[in-house]
């Protein structure tokens, strides 16, 4: 009897089914199993209804239940492979999927399907190599493919989760995990990880859901070690703030370069420490530290307003009144609202406008009424200071050293040249003078001029290291010894 009215509320299911009442179907197929649960059959109704419902972990396990009574059921054996292959289960797949062929040979659309499951596991493959390899833009081109068809895969989901906060892409990262159960475990310390690393300073979001990953696993690592970091980076940009207002720089400096020591992947933090400790070193006026700071800041947070408002500062001091305009213009385009911005900008530009004719005596640190020697002597001195094969440790010294490299020696240029001196005193306008050749100026030209015998009877390029040895070997120079050294003389034709 229970028989027959199992198969009553079979076809009642079916006849559902047809119509796409799944909800329907799905209840006449639980009544049927429930009547005659040892009818494979049965389960594999059910999982098909399950299928289309898009409940593929109940689905999978209709079909592994009808499995075990029937083990040569090839229907359950696809849609276990279909729902294996969506939950993202590849080996699962594969294995039902090559099973369905030993019982079909010939079926091209499994081999087909088949297919499809051995590329998901190329990407998966490729996907984990390039994380290994800290290819992560690539890694996630992989994770994205596998993604396509492995459409239901919560631990697919949690690694595109993880992969985003790798590529720097916190916000991201938040919006994604947003969609997914928020009661386990891991999900709770990627929002933890995400909201951390969203903030310039750590919130308190942050350290709930990081707390609570701990509280439910205390093995957690990641999470403890997270925590730890946040409380000693609070510290050390309070402690740096602190010897800072207290205009103690030496010791804010100190304490801003252990905070960046911390934790290398949070941008918008470190953004923030490199613009504090950019702060510190313009109290000391050393500006090209300051101007390495800021770009830095600004490479890790392009839309850091402080940071721009800084490094015009810096340029400020520098005398680059031009690049201080653009930074200025930056920080008005960024906040409008941005206290005396207007103020600062018709500074830069009345500075910049002043600048037009240069002082090429103030460049060489001379005075108006300097004679040939005292002119040669000063270029001497500058020029070798701010050679940029002598200023080098950073791509902000060397840029510096060769603006003030080319300034020297096209002052030089000017203030040796008799007749071009005499037009430079007494124009008010260098262009008049005919000063706008000087856009496309080589410096070097006059540094090699200046320092090596004229005509080109030996290299051009003497080291500034040479040793007396290499000095003796160049043509036109003459060697005498005297009581307490060497003296060598290259003679200028």
């Amino acid at each position: 009897m229970s028989i027959k009215m199992a198969e009553e509320a079979k076809l009642q299911g079916t006849a559902a089914y047809n119509r796409g009442n799944y909800v329907s179907a799905l209840s006449h197929y639980s009544q049927a199993i429930s009547l005659h649960p040892t009818e494979a059959g049965y389960y594999g109704n059910r999982s098909a209804a399950f299928f289309m419902l898009q409940r593929y972990t109940e689905a999978l396990e209709d079909c592994k239940s009808g499995l075990r009574l029937q083990p040569d059921l090839l229907k359950l054996h696809i849609r276990a492979g279909k729902c294996c292959l969506l939950l993202g289960k590849l080996c699962a797949s594969k294995e039902h999927y090559e099973t369905a062929l030993a019982l079909d040979p010939g079926n091209d659309s499994v081999k087909s399907e088949a297919k499809g499951v051995d590329e998901a596991r190329k990407n998966e493959e490729m996907y984990l190599q390039c994380v290994r390899n800290e290819k992560f833009p690539l890694a996630n081109t992989f994770l994205e493919h596998l993604l396509a068809v492995a459409t239901h895969s919560f631990e697919h989901k949690l690694l595109k989760a993880e992969l985003l906060l790798d590529v720097g892409s916190p916000r991201e990262a938040l919006d994604y995990v947003l969609s997914m159960p928020q009661e386990d475990p891991r999900v709770r310390l990627i929002r933890g990880l995400a909201e951390y690393y969203s903030l310039p300073s750590p919130s308190n979001e942050a350290k709930d859901f990081l707390q609570a990953a701990v509280r439910f696993d205390p093995s957690n690592t990641r999470a403890q070690q997270t925590l730890a970091c946040i409380n000693t980076m609070e510290q050390l940009k309070s402690l740096g703030n602190s010897h800072f207002e207290a205009g103690r720089t030496l010791e804010a400096i100190h304490s801003y370069s252990q905070a960046l020591e911390l934790d290398p992947k949070h941008r918008l933090f470190n953004s923030t420490i490199l613009a504090n400790r950019a702060a510190a070193y313009m109290q000391q006026r050393n500006f090209l530290k300051a101007l390495e700071d800021c770009n830095r800041s600004l490479s890790l947070n392009p839309n850091y307003t402080k940071a721009y408002l800084r490094r015009a500062n810096v340029h400020m001091g520098l005398e680059d009144y031009e690049e201080a305009v653009h930074d200025y213009n930056r920080v008005r385009d960024l906040e409008p609202n941005t206290p005396d911005i207007g103020y600062f900008i018709a500074s830069a530009q009345e500075k910049a406008i002043k600048r037009g004719k240069k002082n090429y005596y103030q460049i060489l640190g001379v005075p108006k009424t300097a004679d040939e020697n005292q002119i040669k002597r000063a270029y001497r001195q500058l020029a070798l200071q701010w050679h940029p094969d002598k200023n080098s440790e950073t791509v902000e010294k060397r840029t510096q050293a060769e603006k003030q490299f080319k300034a020297v020696n096209e002052a030089y240029a000017v203030l040796s040249d008799p007749e071009k001196r005499r037009n430079y005193d007494l124009s008010d306008d260098e262009v008049d003078m005919g000063m706008s050749d000087f856009s496309d100026f080589d410096p070097s030209t006059v540094f090699k001029r200046f320092f090596n015998v004229s005509g080109g009877d030996f290299p051009c390029d003497i080291p500034f290291e040479a040793t007396m040895e290499q000095l003796s070997q160049l043509k036109g120079a003459q060697q005498t010894t005297f009581p307490g050294g060497v003296k060598i003389t290259i003679k200028r034709r």
